[in-house]
């Protein structure tokens, strides 16, 4: 008889399913206290491995990272890949990013007087212009028009991939970003003698009196980056990650896992 993870009791079906409730990570957590860093659960009729231990995830990297390598085939992943695939080289947002970071403190440090006077001041320049002054400057939906117009692309780009890309770029990651900077900000104010200070400093001693700051600089920042990583740590903006499955069969810490199995990390 195979010697399985250590297991809570499960209902046919359904299987482990209902003792997840609405935050399944802060179940697979409480079910880790009583089961173990190696658990075996079953959600509906998928046995799933949860390894909740740090010491037990870098063994499986180091030494079984082949075997667990695979990611689990889904349905929905196969018909997205494809489009992804094709939509990921028509645009880089590393530029963008510096662009727009530069452009947004450059605005908040320039002094204003007034928050009128430049609007009337556009206002009235845009009415003697007969434009809004930036020529024939491009936009990014301009620039898709043009490729759909052209044919250069190597797929069809229809009004519907257009719309999706677009919305990809105003929709995605936006709410993970704002949560992860909301939580730094607020853990940083839990302590500004201590972890702001030490931040601020870090900070103030790489970038000097640069008048711009680029993303090459982050590399620098070895403690700000440790504070943002200790803050994804106690605030994930998603609590589980894509899981895991194995491509064969293994023994780990004298338990038994079997090939195609789940493995979820907490």
């Amino acid at each position: 008889m195979l010697n399985l993870p250590p297991s809570p009791p499960r209902f046919p079906i359904i299987g482990n399913l209902h003792q997840l409730g609405t935050h399944p990570q802060r179940s697979f957590r409480a079910l880790s206290d009583k089961y173990g860093p190696l658990m075996l659960i079953h959600i509906g009729q998928t046995p799933t491995l949860v390894v909740s231990s740090a010491d037990m995830l870098r063994e499986i990297i180091n030494n079984h990272d082949i075997v667990f390598s695979s990611r689990p085939e889904m349905t929905a992943a196969n018909l997205l890949y494809i489009l992804w695939e094709q939509r990921r080289g028509l645009f880089s947002l590393r530029r963008v990013l510096e662009a727009s970071a530069k452009a947004l403190c450059s605005r908040a440090l320039k002094p204003q007087k007034s928050a009128t006077i430049p609007v009337r001041k556009g206002g009235r320049g845009s009415a003697l212009a007969g434009s809004d002054g930036r020529g024939e400057m491009k936009d990014f939906v301009d620039i898709l028009l043009g490729l759909q117009k052209d044919g250069k692309t190597e797929f069809e780009l229809s009004d519907d991939n257009m719309k999706a890309l677009i919305m990809d770029m105003f929709v995605g990651g936006t709410d993970s970003t704002l949560t992860a900077l909301e939580w730094t900000m607020t853990e940083l104010l839990r302590d500004p003698i201590r972890v702001m200070k030490k931040a601020q400093e870090e900070v103030r001693a790489v970038v000097g009196k640069k008048a711009k700051v680029d993303m090459n600089d982050v590399n620098q920042k070895d403690y700000l980056k440790c504070v943002i990583r200790e803050t994804l740590r106690l605030h994930p903006p998603i609590p589980l990650l894509l899981p895991r499955e194995t491509t064969a069969s293994i023994v780990l810490e004298g338990y038994h896992i079997p090939a195609n199995i789940k493995r979820v990390d907490l």
